[in-house]
């Protein structure tokens, strides 16, 4: 059984420019394959941004509301984007990011990396994790590989 992961890189320049990859990934085997990649400008800010909240405003069922279906408009948002720009419908979209930030940084330990899953599915909640640790399977550390090596985490 495998999965459609959309890889999200960091954004750089005056643009936010950012590389984006889709893996699918065997659960069974643990292997990953690169199945697309493209590059973006302001895309997680045109993806994940958030929208405007009054915070003077009381939070009852019309807030709660209004919470609800901007996440709705903000998973619409994501499976059109790879629908459209990779032809593909992801099960998953995350970032490569340190798993040791604070002890790397401040301990000079080396760094460990790791898949953070920002968005699954609704039916694939129970299948794909929300984070992926280097070191877990070999389609995991060529992901994180590849992202490492591009230089854009």
């Amino acid at each position: 059984m495998a999965y459609y992961l959309g890889i999200l890189g960091g954004s750089r320049g005056i643009n936010n420019e950012s590389t984006v990859n889709v893996w699918k990934i065997c659960r069974v085997y643990g292997h990953a394959e690169l199945v697309s990649e493209s590059e973006e400008i302001y895309l997680n800010d045109n993806l994940f941004g958030a929208d405007e909240v009054d915070e003077d405003r009381a939070y009852d069922k019309e807030a709660m509301q209004y919470e609800f279906e901007a996440e709705r408009a903000r998973m619409r948002r994501i499976s059109s984007y790879f629908a459209s720009r990779h032809g593909i419908k992801v099960n998953a979209v995350g970032f490569v990011g340190l798993a040791n930030e604070l002890d790397h940084m401040k301990f000079g330990e080396e760094p460990e990396y790791r898949i953070m899953v920002l968005w699954r599915d609704m039916y694939n909640r129970k299948r794909i994790p929300e984070e992926l640790y280097e070191g877990e399977s070999d389609g995991v550390d060529e992901i994180i590989e590849t992202t490492k090596n591009s230089g854009y985490y």
